[in-house]
């Protein structure tokens, strides 16, 4: 039976080489992905910050995913965020083939452990035509069965899907899917065609939209 564990990293010059060898690979799609990028955001943007963090999923000897994350401590709580910044076009957890989300939902139960009174977890600039979209996106939906989920929807497309606030047969959007409640709102700070899940103190984007708002601003400047 394959072991699968959890390690935790403070900073891209303390990875060790499995993980480094995943994130070489990984650079071949997008250096944004890669042990060079990050070093170099550290040391540019968050400098001695201790909450930034690399979580590294082992499968026995190798690494077979990598999660970059830091946090900042609000009055709700922790918010954890990606490692990223405002010139970040794409973020990406690292991947190895054949890692399912049940194994990388280990990662985000250690996340939550890690920073108790969690208020939200948000990983983007997220690319969802990227292999590793899925597989996050399944394994941060691993909630408990009767943890309400919320998704935010532009108010045209919201209304599309549920008829508006006031329709009788779906009050407010809510609905029961797999025996676990869904509601899903409107949120005019969305554009169309974008949607934000919220469950247990975790968000997830599903949009494009920041990240061409930053390449846009990048090549004006």
């Amino acid at each position: 039976m394959t072991q699968w564990s959890v390690t935790v990293v403070r900073g891209a010059d303390a990875l060790p080489e499995p993980a480094l060898r995943l994130l070489e690979q990984r650079e071949q799609a997008n250096f944004e992905f890669g042990h060079i990028w990050y070093r170099n955001l550290i040391g540019t943007v968050f400098g001695q910050d201790p909450t930034v963090r690399f979580y590294l999923l082992w499968r026995e000897q190798e690494v077979a995913a990598i999660l970059p994350l830091h946090a900042e401590r609000t009055l709700l709580g922790w918010k954890v965020r990606a490692l990223s910044n405002f010139y970040t076009t794409l973020y990406e957890p690292a991947l190895a083939h054949g890692v399912a989300a049940e194994q990388l939902a280990l990662l985000l139960q250690q996340v939550k452990r890690d920073f108790r009174g969690l208020a939200s977890l948000t990983l983007n600039p997220l690319d969802q035509s990227a292999p590793a979209y899925p597989v996050l996106r399944r394994a941060m939906s691993l909630a408990p069965s009767g943890v309400a989920i919320t998704v935010r929807l532009h108010p045209e497309d919201h209304d599309t899907l549920v008829g508006t606030d006031t329709d009788a047969a779906h009050p407010g959007g809510e609905f029961i899917l797999g025996g676990r409640p869904i509601r899903v709102i409107a949120d005019a700070s969305l554009s169309p065609g974008d949607a934000m899940a919220d469950y247990a103190a975790t968000t997830i984007d599903a949009s494009l939209t920041t990240a061409m708002a930053r390449v846009r601003e990048v090549l004006s400047a």
